[in-house]
């Protein structure tokens, strides 16, 4: 088939196409193509379908460019035939036709140039919807290299938006591991587009992290949510930078912060869901801006001979981050909270100012103003900003702290050598010492402390000490306990730790059940499966029939004696699910109150009700209380199946009698 010029009228020599069925050997792949990726179960499918039947489209070929003679050559099968044509589209069709066993493919030939080639399997493939954007981002990055365009001129060649060209190209700063975990579906495109957006390999792989973390329910973090965490921990605000950020001369290879293209008002399309504009996104460079000013400002002040606080003395001085006071120091950036008014102290104090020392702090390295305490406090007198008693008070204050410090010091000295001789002893000589009943009773009352209510309860259930002020309980339990009892409540406590998750921290492996579980050969396996199973059937709902009542029962007819009327009553109001657990749990409460009291002070059935106090001889005969009683405030009739807390009791060598409450 030949193409003529509708100027001259003269054949078109390059748009010149021929029709063929060709050797599927006597093709090759195109190096350009960017679907690098088949998947295999689509492939199948394809495959069967040709062999079922033919290929109904053909594919594109041109003839094999001399470049790729050698390189073809040196590739083919034993025995196969010289290459003659490269593909330029329809790669599936022809793996397909080799999978079904096929030896021709149909195939329309032309003669294309490497620029028509890219831009026809760039455009074939972008608009496909099985393309990953791995490839697409390649494919893109290909045709700018060959073609020598931009991303702008990419998206009109294509036909899709500057900022899509821009999101695809961002995703080739992917690192191998999150390029692995995006081919693997672990992330999409979302996720996997802010990891692209960090600049250290090592902060990407921390982010995958963040990004495939599953909580209890299996459920990975929501874009929203990712995005938020990227921006609390791997972003830097630089209006808080210490340093002068358009300074070139700062870190020269670097440059200015304004002008550097990972600034994220650099790229606004990238990143459109981060709320400033002057927003770092490459911390591992702002940290080495921060150090190098840092550095200079030390260097400038102490070749001014100016004073400055470092290492443990700045520790001393400032020692949590979030200190508000500092040890004997004031800062001169905030104001002084014993002054009304948000003025800094240093222009409250203005020329009256003395020279001030620098503190580097121990956090963060940052270098800041400060004036002793002792001085700031007579200036502030001086000028009427402190009245006496507060100027006493805060002396007052000063000299309670340093005694509190000192106490504190020895206190921290003494206890840290022990701990630190105690632990030598134990690994130089572990054969020398054991582990005593006391420090096994203060770990399970340590283990105590930490349980919330309902797990405590559980707990003082198992071991019988009642549901009356169960910590109480089971810390008697704990002291008066045998060996092996306290051996057990101590493995008991340690598990009961694993139950503290919820839907926000994440669920976690139950470490301490998994291995007590383990070293008393229990099947957690079984359990797990009948809890589903009891689960499974709790949540399958039963069939009822809803049976109407007659009209005449729905509604009772009763006759206003005032009115001379008769109007209608609606029948009883059916209780909430509410009430009716409200009564039920009262009516319940009624039985356990009767089944507790003496067989004489119940009536029996068929009788009359006993009054609670009855006359006799002119006496009054009160109720018979509760015969047995246990230490936290158990209660039992005595009669039917002993309660646990009678059986514990007996079992450690007490007597029913030592229960019985004193007539």
């Amino acid at each position: 088939m030949k193409e003529y010029s509708a100027d001259t009228g003269e054949v078109i020599a390059d748009a010149i196409i021929e029709y063929a069925d060709l050797a599927l050997d006597t093709i090759v792949a195109s190096p350009t193509n960017p679907r690098k990726r088949f998947n295999p179960a689509k492939m199948a499918e394809l495959a069967a379908s040709i062999k079922a039947d033919e290929v109904h489209e053909p594919i594109v070929v041109r003839p094999l460019p001399a470049a790729r003679l050698q390189e073809s050559f040196l590739d083919r099968r034993p025995g196969a035939p010289l290459p003659t044509h490269e593909l330029v589209s329809g790669e599936r069709r022809w793996r397909a036709s080799i999978d079904a066993g096929k030896t021709t493919i149909p195939a329309r030939i032309k003669r294309y140039t490497d620029e028509q080639v890219v831009r026809i399997q760039i455009v074939e493939n972008t608009q496909r919807a099985d393309l990953h954007p791995m490839e697409e981002a390649e494919g893109f990055q290909h045709m700018m290299t060959l073609l020598g365009i931009n991303a702008d001129q990419v998206a009109d060649e294509v036909g899709v938006s500057r900022s899509t060209v821009f999101a695809r190209m961002k995703l080739l700063d992917l690192c191998v591991s999150a390029r692995d975990a995006f081919y693997s579906e672990k992330i999409d495109q979302s996720r996997a587009l802010i990891i692209a957006r960090v600049p250290d390999e090592q902060l990407q792989l921390k982010a995958l992290k963040e990004a495939c973390a599953t909580d209890w329910q299996g459920s990975v973090p929501s874009v929203r949510r990712f995005q938020v965490w990227v921006r609390q921990h791997l972003m830097l605000d630089l209006d808080k930078a210490r340093f002068k950020i358009t300074d070139v001369s700062l870190v020269p290879a670097a440059g200015s912060c304004h002008e550097c293209p990972k600034r994220t008002g650099a790229a606004p399309d990238l990143f459109a869901d981060v709320d400033k504009a002057d927003v770092c996104t490459d911390t591992k460079c702002f940290h080495q801006k921060q150090a190098v000013h840092d550095k200079d400002v030390a260097a400038a002040a102490e070749a001014m001979g100016r004073t400055i606080i470092d290492g443990k003395a700045a520790k001393r001085v400032w020692e949590y981050e979030r200190q508000n006071n500092l040890n004997g120091y004031r800062r001169l950036d905030r104001p002084d909270p014993r002054v009304e008014g948000n003025k800094s102290l240093k222009k409250l104090l203005g020329k009256d100012c003395p020279e001030p020392v620098l503190l580097k702090s121990p956090h963060d390295g940052s270098l800041i103003e400060v004036v002793d305490d002792a001085t700031v406090t007579q200036l502030l007198k001086d000028r009427g900003l402190l009245s006496p008693a507060q100027a006493r008070a805060t002396r007052d204050i000063s000299v309670h702290e340093a005694k509190a410090k000192l106490e504190e010091k020895y206190n921290r000295t003494w206890r840290r050598l022990a701990i630190e001789q105690t632990y030598e002893t134990m690994m130089r000589s572990p054969e020398a010492y054991t582990i005593g009943m006391p420090t096994i009773r203060l770990l399970a009352k340590m283990l105590l402390q930490g349980l919330v209510s309902d797990d405590r309860a559980h707990t003082a259930e198992l071991i019988g000490v009642g549901k009356v002020a169960d910590a109480d309980g089971i810390k008697s339990y704990i002291e008066t306990a045998t060996d092996m009892e306290v051996g057990g409540v101590l493995l008991l406590l340690f598990m009961q730790h694993d139950m503290r998750f919820n839907e926000y921290a994440g669920i976690k492996e139950p470490e301490r059940i998994n291995a007590v579980a383990e070293d008393c050969k229990v099947d957690l396996k079984s359990i797990q499966d009948e809890v589903k199973k009891q689960m499974k059937a709790k949540a399958t709902p039963k069939k009822t029939t809803l049976v109407k009542p007659p009209a005449a029962q729905q509604m009772q007819i009763t006759a206003d004696p005032k009115a001379g009327a008769v109007k209608p009553r609606q029948a009883k109001q059916k209780l909430s699910a509410q009430e009716a657990i409200t009564g039920i749990a009262e009516a319940m409460q009624g039985m356990e109150q009767a089944a507790t009291a003496r067989p004489e002070a119940q009536a029996s059935e068929g009788t009359a009700k006993t009054p609670k106090t009855a006359k006799a001889k002119g006496k009054t005969t009160k109720a018979v209380s509760v015969p047995y009683k246990g230490p936290n405030g158990e209660a039992w009739s005595g009669r039917g199946l002993q309660p646990r807390w009678v059986r514990v009791h007996i079992e450690r060598g007490g007597k029913l009698d030592d229960l019985k409450v004193a007539a």
